[in-house]
């Protein structure tokens, strides 16, 4: 599930178009199942086409491909060696080669195939991964004090991950192992069964399998992929991660029988309640929204009052970020992001939150040994420390991922690196507590100050060893100001990741009148900033939509530890923005004072890009009739049209269209009772680019 879900719908991009140099017979067959994710199935028919055609060079990049997409580095590897670097090969052949490396622990080989990769234009993402070559092998030279064990018990030559302590004997965990009820119901993208929760009892030594359906006959999804699990404290509330699919375009094929939509399967949430004993109450998470984006990997705080998830929804820093909500009521509130700290640019996954209090999670764009390394960060919600690795054998060059624990000493985590089972497998961890070279039991106080040990006095000072504590408190002392920090960041495009040249940034202090301007040739910048004020950065570029971040006084060491990264994007047609703090008095649709700023950003933005046309497009939540929200919103967009207009821009380059409640962006229709916020998201302004000179389409 975490493979071939969370990303699916990048990969036909990641992958590119293939031309055979030969036609083969069941090439249109074999592409067509390429495009819709059945890489078990096209893999057989590209290796019996390479037998024949062994140098169809295209052929060999496709069977490459599949193995990468299912995991199987060993293969990957091999088969990329073939043809990196050749004549009338992807450049991103070179890439992938060198990923396949590093997952094998090649890192001498790796470092030379990245360097061939990234060109002088590119110094800091081929420092990353180069660094990430020499982490994993400083590392695994001095492994840290965890001892790491697979459960053999769990694993099978599937993929077995996702543990969730259910009780002091049981534990739930997902698999994909082909059962007898589903012998023949395969998911064609692995060869292997659909993704289902089972219940292991460490105590009778069995395995059980669809807990769920056993105890409450709930179908969290019987077609689909049920993935991990998370409880309530009191146990009596569960989130499981399900996948779903949505019909995307319809692929045209040589043989009809071929024919049909491409689906993207999205991870959603499923809640269920158990009362007297069973079971109940299944319903979706009210801000799911699976025609848009996915949210799954569900994980509660200790006192069950935020609930963190992983989303690709609008609005996030990288391609999967760390989202929270705080409980309202009976309810959730609206999503918020965890912030720059936890996020990155990259795939944030699989978030806990330990006995500590800490939130534990898998990131792939963090500095780590590759893939997806698991870390931890003290904090809350948005307001994070820097993230630390927890380095080997907790992680590996392969993904690791899915921490839990009870105690902080022992738990269990999910990995698909080398020597294990099958693609994914089960490991238990113990952190084992070093102590003095001559031995002392360590003694932990459950209650500080119920006891007071006492100490003898010595004649003369006695030596300190270093002994580690676990769960020390640390103590913050707030000392004064004193100069400048400095805070430092880079811009890039939010489609390829590539840093962006000649843009404007400004930085400018909110309570005063002091302004830093900088043009930026090559995407990075660097201001000087206090501790104690707060501030607006914006970023500018022609042919992007302006971006600005607000940064808090109380954020600016958190941001001066960890380079800030803009992502811009291209305003590319059929594109859609959200214009933020657009607001109108109740049930009125002229311009407030306060939303003027906003549109004088959008006139700037136009005359900028002069061959820009957009609809501005209004929205209402859906208190009030459907007739009178639909005028409303119309009232709204023409009313912010005639503002800008006013200001010089041509009448035939914006058109206002109101859509009323007909664009929800949550589950808060007619009757359904909602908080102010969640009304609050669905009052909005969008503009949306309809044609500009040179831009793409946006797919």
């Amino acid at each position: 599930m975490k493979k071939y879900i969370l990303a699916a719908s990048l990969l036909i991009g990641l992958t590119g178009g293939v031309c055979a140099q030969e036609q083969f017979a069941g090439k249109g067959q074999a592409d067509k199942l390429f495009e819709r994710y059945q890489y078990y199935e096209s893999l057989q028919i590209y290796l019996d086409a390479y037998n024949k055609h062994p140098n169809d060079i295209k052929v060999a990049e496709r069977i490459a491909d599949c193995y990468r997409l299912t995991n199987k580095y060993d293969e990957a590897e091999r088969w990329y060696g073939k043809v990196a670097g050749k004549p009338g090969t992807r450049p991103a052949d070179n890439y992938y080669y060198a990923e396949a490396l590093l997952r094998n622990q090649k890192f001498v080989e790796a470092k030379a195939a990245y360097g061939k990769y990234y060109n002088s234009t590119q110094k800091e993402q081929l420092d990353f991964k180069l660094a990430v070559c020499d982490s994993a092998a400083a590392w695994m030279k001095r492994p840290s004090n965890y001892k790491l064990l697979p459960e053999d018990k769990i694993n099978t030559s599937y993929s077995d991950w996702g543990v969730t302590y259910t009780g002091k004997t049981d534990l739930l965990f997902a698999s994909n192992r082909v059962t007898s009820s589903q012998e023949d119901d395969i998911d064609k993208r692995t060869g292997n069964g659909w993704l289902k929760l089972f219940d292991y009892n460490k105590e009778k030594k069995q395995i059980s399998e669809l807990i769920f359906e056993k105890t409450g006959k709930i179908d969290l999804n019987k077609d689909y992929h049920t993935g991990p699990i998370a409880f309530t404290p009191g146990g009596d509330t569960a989130y499981a991660t399900v996948t779903t699919r949505v019909a995307g375009a319809r692929i045209k094929t040589e043989k009809s029988e071929m024919g049909g939509r491409v689906y993207t399967r999205r991870l959603q949430l499923m809640i269920a309640t158990k009362v007297n004993g069973h079971w109940g109450n299944l319903k979706q998470f009210q801000y799911d929204n699976v025609n848009m984006f996915s949210d799954g990997y569900a994980a509660l705080s200790k006192d069950g009052k935020t609930l963190y998830f992983v989303s690709d929804r609008p609005g996030g820093i990288g391609k999967t970020d760390i989202w929270y909500c705080n409980k309202s009521g009976s309810d959730w509130g609206i999503p918020y992001n965890c912030g720059s700290t936890v996020n990155t640019a990259q795939e944030e996954s699989f978030p806990f939150i330990g006995p500590d209090s800490k939130l534990y999670y898998s990131s792939k764009g963090l500095p780590g040994m590759g893939g997806y390394d698991i870390f931890s960060t003290g904090g809350e919600k948005a307001q994070w420390a820097k993230p630390v690795n927890l380095k080997y054998p907790i992680n590996s060059t392969s993904d690791d991922f899915s921490y839990t624990t009870t105690d902080g000493l022992t738990g269990y985590i999910s990995s698909n690196r080398q020597g294990g089972k099958g693609d994914d497998d089960v490991y238990a961890f113990t952190l084992n507590i070093p102590t003095d070279n001559s031995g002392p039991m360590l003694t932990t106080f459950k209650n500080p100050g119920s006891m007071r040990p006492d100490v003898a006095p010595v004649e003369k000072p006695m030596p300190i060893k270093n002994t580690l504590v676990p769960d020390a408190v640390p103590e913050v002392v707030n000392t004064p100001a004193v100069g400048l920090l400095k805070l430092t960041g880079t811009v890039v495009d939010d489609h390829t990741d590539q840093l962006l040249d000649s843009v404007n940034v400004s930085f400018k202090q909110k309570a005063g009148s002091n302004i830093q301007n900088r043009l930026s040739i090559d995407g990075s910048f660097a201001f000087d900033a206090s501790r104690v004020q707060s501030y607006l950065l914006e970023v500018k570029k022609k042919g992007y939509y302006p971006v600005t971040l607000d940064i808090p006084a109380s954020s600016v060491i958190t941001m001066v530890q960890n380079p800030v990264r803009m992502r811009m994007r291209p305003l590319e047609v059929g594109a859609t923005f959200i214009i933020r703090n657009i607001y109108y008095d109740l049930n009125l649709a002229r311009i407030r004072r306060d939303a003027m700023v906003e549109l004088d950003k959008l006139v700037d933005l136009m005359r900028e890009n002069p061959t820009l046309k957009i609809e501005l497009s209004s929205h209402t939540d859906s208190r009030g009739s459907d007739y009178y929200n639909m005028l409303l919103s119309q009232a709204r967009a023409v009313s912010a049209t005639n503002y800008i207009t006013r200001r010089g821009i041509a009448p035939g380059r914006i058109v206002a269209k109101g859509y009323g409640e007909t664009r929800l962006l949550n589950k808060c229709g007619n009757g359904v009772p909602c908080s102010e916020e969640d009304h609050q998201l669905n009052r909005r302004t969008e503009i949306k680019v309809l044609g500009v000179v040179n831009a793409k389409i946006k797919n």
